[in-house]
């Protein structure tokens, strides 16, 4: 059974009406905006991928680890938890709860590279 819930009549076009918590609905936007705001730039690389990185002469730029965090964003939304994130010359791994990367493989060496225990895939 399905039965719609509506805003109650204090809240119903209330612009400075507050929620039974006490929160606004605006404070509440504002709280989430700041999260995601906070969470553009923090994806993290693990020693390994630093390492496979270092070694495969690969370079990501700040808009690159953006991209990557914009990407570990969407995948959180839609319950991703270890990602392939496809990009321009490079595979990257991603443990998505813990915003970190744990591998990096060259686009171009694809051949015969398998992925395995991921759950979802992007391209970046």
């Amino acid at each position: 059974m399905v039965r719609q819930v509506s805003a109650p009549a204090a809240l119903a076009g209330h612009p400075g009406a507050t929620r039974a918590n006490g929160s606004s609905p605006a404070g509440a936007f504002r709280a989430v905006l700041k999260e995601a705001e906070r969470g553009v730039a923090d994806v993290k690389l693990s020693a390994h991928a630093s390492q496979r990185l270092r070694q495969r002469n690969i370079r990501l730029s700040a808009a690159d680890m953006q991209r990557v965090s914009v990407a570990a964003g969407n995948l959180a939304a839609k319950g991703g938890r270890q990602s392939l994130v496809v990009m321009d010359n490079v595979n990257l791994v991603l443990d998505v709860r813990n915003r970190t990367v744990v591998t990096a493989v060259e686009r171009w060496n694809r051949q015969g590279d398998i992925f395995t225990n991921i759950d979802s895939a992007v391209f970046a």
